[in-house]
């Protein structure tokens, strides 16, 4: 996939990954450093086997190329089969990037104050955090 040429058009951008240039931008300069915090902190490496910058190279290399693959994985939501096609891999790797990469997202979204309350407990906390939904629909597949 041409990240590249979708991160230069607004509106692929925004129909790709839900976000338009502006604000992919500014997101990806936070997920950048929450991406190098968990390089860091070790959590999302498993017990290297080679020296960093040994064996074979990425297929998504910079911060922005993923948080590219992990935003359009989210809002289309492509079986692994599909991902694998569309970023040129093994259907295998994109399970392994969505894990490593999802926890840097949702650090930047927390940084970034944007990170909507996730576990609502009832429906009644539900109605007082969002007076104005009128109708909950629950899909139980």
């Amino acid at each position: 996939m041409d990240v590249a040429r979708a991160l230069k058009n607004n509106r692929v951008l925004k129909s790709l990954t839900g976000l338009n240039i502006i604000a992919f931008n500014s997101l990806s300069k936070i997920f950048e450093s929450e991406l190098n915090k968990l390089h860091l902190e070790g959590i999302d490496f498993k017990k290297r086997q080679r020296a960093l910058g040994g064996g074979r190279k990425s297929k998504i290399e910079t911060a922005k190329e993923k948080l590219f693959f992990l935003l359009f994985y989210f809002k289309v939501y492509p079986t692994y089969d599909v991902a694998g096609f569309l970023f040129n891999v093994d259907r295998s790797q994109p399970f392994h990037w969505v894990k490593k990469l999802e926890e840097a997202l949702e650090r930047s979204l927390k940084r970034a104050l944007v990170l909507p309350k996730r576990k609502i407990n009832s429906i009644d906390e539900f109605f007082r955090l969002y007076p104005d939904a009128k109708d909950v629909f629950i899909d139980g597949v």
